[in-house]
Formats: structure tokens, sequence, C-alpha cells
């Protein structure tokens, strides 16, 4: 009932005012009546949010302590949202605890994982395993059938069989991602490629599906999002193997490059170890950031806090298909520390 009534707030704070004009000509703002908003207190403070000029059909909340500040229109026709400094930093630490919490998961997750792959021909449980592998190894995007037949982009759950190929062991992906992006993924599992070859051979362009009641099913994202949930509870989704993929591989690159002496130092350092993470994940840098790379690890090392633990000594790749890797153990203890030594230290005045 709570999050009902917060939201209600933030459509009543929405209808306070409207942006009107052009970055040329110059912005006004409208109260509900009509009347032009001109108290400079306020004007200050919408100046300070930086609406972006290109928006349209800005709205902005009348209380300078709403959670939801603004709401815009950009020019791809997406809706974007400003967020209260508050609330911002209270979603932050909701996404660091989610981290810790969905490492702590982990193995929990690919212990059945493992257990599920033995199972016969295209039952559910299998296929959806087998997803989750790739998911876990790959870092693969899980798709919807939204972005697939609108903008002919896909992840794992849309991906057709003309985007797969077999190479004894090794499953090679070949398809167009979210943003348009080219998607390339070569995964060496035995298991799963035994899986692919046989979904391979079944009807239809999509290439995952499953067997139940005597039909065949495609496989839909919310199908892989049930299989985690069952597993390991609701509050986790595939979209998480995505931020603890990239929370690591942000760790790893920041730790290789050593701290920086300087504030300008580790901001070039943390930059660039962004870029690294996002070639991996296959997402712009900004998305990257925004999305998949838990904040607090950034504040630490922005703040000077050594992470030469979370180097990585040997090759081959981060993640495991069983227990948690060494570099993923030194992530989850790195972030556990953090909770303790934050909770040490005497709130601000």
């Amino acid at each position: 009932m709570a999050g009902k009534g917060v939201r209600r707030r933030w459509v009543l704070d929405l209808h306070g005012m409207r942006r009107e004009g052009t970055k040329e000509r110059g912005f006004a703002y409208r109260l509900p009546g009509g009347a032009l908003v001109e108290d400079e207190k306020t004007l200050a403070r919408i100046a300070k949010l930086r609406i972006p000029p290109a928006w349209q059909d800005v709205r902005i909340a009348r209380g300078e302590t709403a959670p939801l500040q603004a709401v815009g229109v950009d020019k791809k026709g997406r809706t974007q949202y400003l967020y209260h400094a508050r609330f911002r930093a209270q979603r932050e630490e909701e996404k660091f605890r989610r981290v810790v919490e969905f490492g702590e998961a982990l193995p929990a997750l690919r212990r059945r994982v493992r257990a599920d792959l033995g199972g016969d021909g295209l039952e559910r449980a299998r296929v959806l395993a087998a997803m989750v592998r790739l998911i876990d190894q790959g870092f693969f995007r899980i798709g919807n059938d939204k972005s697939a037949e609108a903008e002919s982009t896909f992840g794992l759950s849309t991906i057709r069989g003309s985007h797969v190929k077999l190479d004894g062991k090794v499953v090679k992906f070949d398809y167009v991602g979210k943003w348009r992006k080219k998607q390339q993924r070569a995964i060496k599992d035995p298991d799963v490629a035994t899986i692919v070859a046989q979904l391979k051979k079944t009807r239809g362009a999509e290439l995952f599906k499953f067997a139940q009641n005597g039909r065949i099913v495609d496989v839909k994202d919310r199908h892989v999002n049930d299989y985690i949930q069952s597993i390991i509870g609701d509050a986790f989704t595939a979209k998480d193997f995505r931020t603890w993929a990239g929370t690591l591989l942000c760790s790893i690159a920041l730790a290789m490059q050593g701290q920086g002496e300087s504030k300008t130092e580790r901001k070039r350092r943390v930059r660039k170890a962004i870029v690294a993470t996002a070639e991996q994940l296959g997402n712009t840098p900004a998305v990257c950031r925004s999305s998949y790379i838990c904040p607090r690890l950034l504040d630490e090392y922005m703040e000077g806090r050594p992470l030469e633990t979370l180097r990585k000594t040997r090759k081959g790749s981060p993640v495991v298909r069983v227990g948690l890797s060494m570099e993923e153990k030194a992530l989850l203890k790195f972030l556990r520390e953090t909770i303790a030594d934050r909770r040490k230290r005497p709130r601000a005045a």
C-alpha cells in the first residue's frame, strides 16, 4: 500500500508544472491554472535539474522534495525521468544490496542449473537451465518479443536458429541486440551444445523452446525469470546476472589499473574500466554505467580505496559453472566489507 501511495503522490506532483517554449526562444513554466511560474526560488530549482532542452512534454514536480522531480520524452520517443538526489541515493543503496544478495545466492542457482542440465530431451527445466547457463557465462540480455517484432533486435529468449552455429562443444552466436549493436559470443559448454543441437532440429524460427504436455512451447522471458525465481527467490531476474557480471568485470578492470594518485587520474581510469566492461557486455558505456555496474564500487574507488584484492591472477573467464570463482569471491568479500565499513562511519550532522 505504501508503494501505491508514493506513486500516486508522484503523479499528482507532476501535474504541477509544464514546460513551454524552445531552447532558441527560451523556456517558460506554467502551473495547472495557466499562471506563469515567476518565483525565483522555483525557477532556480528547475534550472538546477538541468532538464535536456530536446525533451518534449516536460512535466515538473511542484515540491522540491518529491522523489520524482521531472518527466519528459526524448528524441527517440522514450519517457525519461529525473529523480531527487536523496531518492537516487536510496535506489543506489538498494541496487548495491541486491548485487550482494545475488552474489550470495549464485552458488545455489548454479548447482541447480548443473543438475537440471542432466535431464532428458527438451523438457522445460533442462532447456531453461541451458539458457541460464548461457546468461551466466556469456552475459546475454534476455530479450523480449516486442523488441524482436518491432525493431528486429534480439536477446537470448528471441534468438533464432539462424543466429547460432555449433563448432563441436562451442556454441557461436551472431545477432543484432538492443540499440542495434552487433553481438557475437562463443561459449564452450558441452552440455549446452548438446541441447542446442537438439533445438536446432525443431521447427520454428526461434531457437529456444521446450516440450510440455505433448506440445512445443516457445520460451519467453517470463519463463526464464520464473525458473530463476523458483530457485533463489522472487527478488531476482535474468537482469541481475548482467549487473553482477558488469560489477565483476569493472572491479577487475579497475584493480588491474591500480589506484590513481589524483582524482583526475581516477576519473580517467574509471572511464577506461567502464568502456572495457561495456565491450564485454555489448552495451554503450553510458548504459553500462547506469544499469550494470554497482555505483558503490565506483564510489569506493573514487574515494581512494585500494582494489588490489580484486586483481585477476589467472587466465580464463572470471565466472565459473559451479560455486564462485576466485574473482567473484573477492568481489563479494569486498562488497560485504564495504557494508560493514559504512555502518561504522559516523553519520553526517
